[in-house]
């Protein structure tokens, strides 16, 4: 009626397919981003760390990879440190944690920070996901 009808077609939508190769990537961006941010400086010892020797286990997420997923790939939620203090965050208990400041007194200092980062982590998490209208509960 009007010229030539309008020819509707629905709209394909891009889907961004994240693979494992891509989740790597950006697994790898992550860590060398934390690593440059950190000067190659250990958290706990405060020793400096050969990037050639730097493997996966010496990048710790301070907050949990599972519980708080948002934050999987921000660099201030990952600190350097040895496999011991690796396996003391994620599975260690309480008097394991004793035993080891025990052995390593001059640590103690770090692990209180450390729970103070955890601290306020936990807090700038819940502010995001409050912004971003994600229900979550500590």
């Amino acid at each position: 009626m009007f010229g030539k009808p309008l020819n509707h077609t629905p709209l394909k939508k891009k889907l961004k397919v994240v693979t494992q190769d891509n989740a790597s990537l950006t697994q790898k961006q992550t860590f060398m981003k934390a690593f440059q941010d950190q000067g190659g400086i250990n958290y706990f010892t405060g020793k400096k760390m050969d990037l050639n020797e730097v493997m996966a286990h010496n990048f710790i997420h301070v907050l949990s990879k599972k519980q708080f997923h948002y934050f999987k790939y921000f660099p201030k939620n990952i600190i350097l440190g040895d496999l011991i203090h690796h396996k003391l965050i994620d599975q260690g208990t309480c008097e394991e944690l004793a035993e080891h400041l025990e052995l390593f007194p001059r640590e103690a200092g770090r692990w209180k920070e450390f729970y103070a980062l955890l601290a306020c982590l936990k807090s700038e998490y819940k502010d995001w996901v409050d912004f971003n209208g994600k229900k979550f509960k500590l």
